[in-house]
């Protein structure tokens, strides 16, 4: 039995989802966006990593960061992210998804830069074990 990593998981799901990947094609990395970004565009990063130490489930946070240059774009991709994690449940690449959970999001926040952000947290329940 192998250990799950989670982090590699996580953004194929996101790019295999087709709404998602309509409105950012590949533009998903960790952490930070760089500069020369097209929008829409999205970040993610595990924001914490609980798990049980007598079972084999693991339920980290993640945060996902929507960015795009109007609201009406930001805004659907926050949506799409909801969309794809709320109430999600599968197997992807042998890893079994028990359930991923919409917790909350921000505002819709328009930066200095002029780019329009939504942060999104969802917690995904997973087997640690494969």
């Amino acid at each position: 039995m192998a250990q799950v990593n989670i982090d590699k998981i996580v953004p194929a799901i996101v790019l295999a989802d087709t709404t998602i990947a309509g409105l950012i094609g590949t533009r998903l990395t960790p952490m930070v966006i760089t500069d020369d970004t097209a929008f829409p565009a999205m970040t993610y990063q595990r924001v914490s990593s609980p798990e049980h130490h007598d079972i084999d489930f693991a339920y980290p946070r993640y945060q996902f960061n929507s960015y795009a240059e109007t609201y009406g774009a930001v805004v659907e991709l926050a949506i799409a992210v909801k969309e794809l994690w709320q109430r999600y449940k599968g197997v992807f690449n042998n890893v079994k998804i028990k359930q991923g959970v919409y917790l909350d999001e921000t505002q819709a926040n328009r930066g200095k830069d002029g780019l329009w952000t939504i942060q999104t947290d969802i917690k995904i329940i997973y087997y640690k074990i494969t």
